[in-house]
């Protein structure tokens, strides 16, 4: 057969595709135990605590002057900042790239988006504040999760669930 004898078909027709709606997550996905969620995320949360205690030796020590002890707030301040900013990237990425964390490995524990969808980075900056929120006002946001809806304030500002997997 030669290039000349190929015969040339009709353009294909143009076909719709529909996609199926997004159902909510409970239609495909069972909501994580209180329990499994608690204990990954003081999983995640110790290894700061542990990244902190092994970088507070390059803190200086406390100033003595005039008698009185002092502490070093800018020495301080930049400790937290970095532990801030490195759990940022820690808790988005993990997200973004698996849908858990490491703690959510550990207890089967993953975040999808209230449609079923994987997070995006939106939702998982907002959860990541959600997240930084709760800590700061003493957990706080992580007791509505003790409510029927059984949502943290992360999850309630992401619109995020925390599901088996």
């Amino acid at each position: 057969m030669h290039f000349n004898e190929i015969e040339l078909l009709g353009a294909p027709r143009e076909t719709t595709v529909v996609k199926a709606p997004l159902m909510p997550i409970e239609a495909h996905h069972s909501l994580a135990p209180l329990w499994r969620r608690s204990f990954a995320a003081l999983t995640d949360l110790s290894l700061f605590v542990a990244l902190a205690l092994a970088l507070s030796p390059l803190l200086p020590n406390l100033i003595e002057w005039q008698g009185a002890r002092q502490v070093e707030w800018l020495a301080l301040f930049s400790l937290i900042a970095f532990l801030v900013l490195v759990s940022y990237h820690y808790f988005a990425g993990c997200w973004l790239i698996w849908g858990k964390t490491v703690g959510g490995a550990l207890f089967d524990v993953r975040h999808l988006q209230s449609n079923g969808a994987p997070i995006d980075w939106f939702r998982a900056s907002r959860r990541w504040l959600g997240l930084l929120v709760s800590l700061l006002f003493g957990g706080l946001g992580f007791a509505l999760a003790l409510l029927p809806s059984r949502l943290s304030l992360a999850d309630r500002l992401s619109g995020t669930a925390a599901v088996l997997g």
